[in-house]
């Protein structure tokens, strides 16, 4: 029962991530045809994403690796695509500005009246202190080692290790194959 009460504060405790994720995500007129702001918008979520992993570990390696992982498999996609893709000006309506701020507005008004109403159940600062609790009872059940480099190799990370590798994997494959079978590289030197 106690540890169903943790999780549940620990997914709460996700809930602020989650508003930001999904304003970042939601003006799809906005973001739909230029790279540029697509690989903004991945620096930032990354950036926010990395900042939460080190509000929960105890050292702050684990949210570097994973931010550097991001930005230097994943943007490198992205300027592989701005090299092929015309430069075009991004034009904004008022419309979809507005409407982004008022997003942006309304997520924050949503997370401090939620802190603001549950001050002693749900504050912030303890959802960290519980889902750090959690993650600890986690690890001392199953014998993990934060300070040991063999953690994102061991059993509930590993997947995600994996997957990564593999995308970036595919990734380096497909870029590969587009530059042998043109017979020239991606991107378009002046001389």
């Amino acid at each position: 029962m106690n540890t169903d009460f943790n999780l549940i504060k620990y997914f709460l405790s996700l809930l602020p991530l989650l508003f930001l994720t999904f304003i970042m995500m939601s003006p799809k007129k906005m973001f739909s045809n230029n790279p540029l702001l697509l690989s903004m918008i991945l620096c930032l979520l990354t950036i926010m994403y990395s900042i939460h992993l080190s509000l929960f570990m105890s050292s702050y390696w684990f949210s570097m690796i994973v931010f550097l992982m991001m930005i230097g498999g994943l943007l490198i996609l992205f300027l592989y695509f701005t090299s092929i893709s015309p430069n075009e000006f991004i034009n904004f309506s008022k419309f979809t500005l507005i409407s982004f701020l008022m997003k942006i507005l309304l997520s924050m008004m949503i997370i401090y009246l939620i802190n603001l109403f549950f001050i002693n159940k749900f504050n912030l600062i303890n959802m960290w202190k519980i889902s750090n609790e959690f993650i600890m009872n986690l690890i001392k059940k199953n014998n993990y080692n934060f300070s040991s480099s063999n953690f994102i190799y061991n059993y509930p990370i590993n997947k995600i290790t994996m997957f990564i590798i593999l995308y970036l994997f595919y990734t380096l494959f497909i870029i590969n194959k587009l530059c042998l079978n043109m017979k020239k590289p991606m991107r378009k030197f002046n001389n």
